[in-house]
């Protein structure tokens, strides 16, 4: 399907990653046309709306895909009318139809959910915002995220914020992204894994884009400054090296020999009967020196860099605001993380992960968890916090360095 300018088309085609090669489908079924929206549920593709070429030409007819029996069947048309400029996305086994433009030129936030089941379209509740066409989409966390596009037909202004919807309580609430991310319609969203999610090219008023950005959707922000590090010396890490022996020398002095000497005189003069008997004792101290040993124990205590805590906070309905600390980080040995009420929300758990998604390291949610890093290249990675549903409650960047 699509356009060149000049001609439309309705060939279909499948692509097979593993051999690099494209196969030739059964054509679209309902006529040449391009800006037609599209999803994927289950094994099935589904196609509608669009345009063959001018306003009279809208559509707003409906068609589903069998792959095993390279078949088209067309179902439910779509209840807002001739439309294009649809933006199509799938959530949970349900599709979602919204955004559009019709023969008027009018612009529309309508959002319609289609149900595979009984073949249905209903209306849902309809993005915030200023009037649009041509969004972009993708789905994290059972989430819809819709963005960008552009209102305004004949003078378009494009847009760079994001709405986010909820099906469980039927609601969108605003997320904007930062103003170096341009704003633009027709852009393209790619998922990769559940967490990295890229977004770009389109179309702008300076002309078409080629450019490529990352959305760091679990931050509540585009903005690539969304986490703070602070000064924190409230953590230390203290280590206990298991007694080192020093040997410290003392003398003592300690009195071993004594040695007499009697000097016995016998004196008598002849005409004196007087015995006169003297004597001389000599008394010498010797002092042999000894050497004995002392034994000593040395502690040492290591505190963390002070710059390397990141505090936050997560609000639970039970619990109120949870405090965390992220610490060390950067880090090239150990990354803790402390919670002051992981009770609270007991059976979550922890995901270490690279910078494309991949799962590195699973741990149950407590009230401190470390992650040994040293065996893995310095980059950045994220520590996230997955309840019992699925769902992402934060995600926080991590470097190693």
């Amino acid at each position: 399907m699509g356009g060149n300018g000049s001609a439309r088309f309705n060939d279909f085609y499948e692509y097979d990653p593993n051999t690099d090669n494209w196969t030739q489908k059964a054509n679209f079924p309902g006529g040449n046309r391009y800006d037609a929206a599209s999803f994927v549920i289950g094994n099935y593709g589904y196609i509608g709306t669009g345009s063959c070429g001018g306003t009279t030409c809208y559509t707003n007819d409906f068609y589903q895909y069998n792959p095993s029996t390279n078949t088209w069947t067309q179902k439910a048309n779509f209840p807002a009318g001739n439309s294009t400029g649809v933006t199509g996305i799938a959530l949970n086994g349900t599709g979602y139809f919204g955004n559009s433009r019709n023969t008027s030129n009018t612009l529309s936030n309508n959002y319609y959910k289609y149900t595979p089941g009984t073949n249905t379209w209903a209306a849902i509740a309809s993005m915030p915002g200023t009037l649009r066409r041509t969004t972009m989409a993708f789905t994290l966390d059972n989430k819809i995220y819709v963005g960008c596009g552009a209102y305004n037909y004949s003078n378009p202004i494009f847009r760079n914020d994001f709405y986010k919807y909820s099906g469980n309580t039927n609601t969108w609430s605003l997320y904007t992204c930062n103003t170096d991310f341009t704003p633009r319609l027709a852009g393209i969203a790619a998922q990769i894994s559940d967490s990295v999610v890229l977004a770009g090219m389109g179309n702008s008023s300076n002309g078409y884009l080629a450019d490529l950005w990352q959305l760091k959707v679990n931050s509540d922000s585009c903005d690539y400054y969304d986490t703070t590090f602070v000064t924190d010396t409230t953590f230390a890490t203290i280590y206990d090296t298991s007694y080192v022996i020093v040997k410290d020398t003392q003398t003592v002095y300690k009195l071993d020999t004594i040695e007499v000497y009697v000097i016995d005189t016998f004196y008598r003069t002849i005409f004196d009967t007087t015995y006169v008997t003297t004597y001389d004792t000599v008394t010498t101290l010797i002092y042999d020196t000894v050497t004995i040993y002392t034994y000593d124990t040395i502690t040492r205590y290591v505190k963390i860099a002070v710059e390397d805590t990141l505090n936050f906070s997560i609000y639970t309905d039970n619990c109120f605001n949870i405090t965390h600390k992220l610490y060390p980080n950067p880090s090239s040995d150990m990354v803790y993380l402390f919670s002051n009420n992981a009770d609270c929300l007991t059976g979550y758990r922890l995901e270490f992960i690279d910078a494309i998604g991949r799962i590195l390291e699973t741990k149950p949610y407590a009230t401190l968890v470390y992650i040994d890093v040293r065996s893995y290249a310095r980059a950045l990675y994220f520590v996230r916090l997955i309840g019992k549903d699925g769902d992402t409650l934060f995600s926080k960047k991590v470097v190693i360095r």
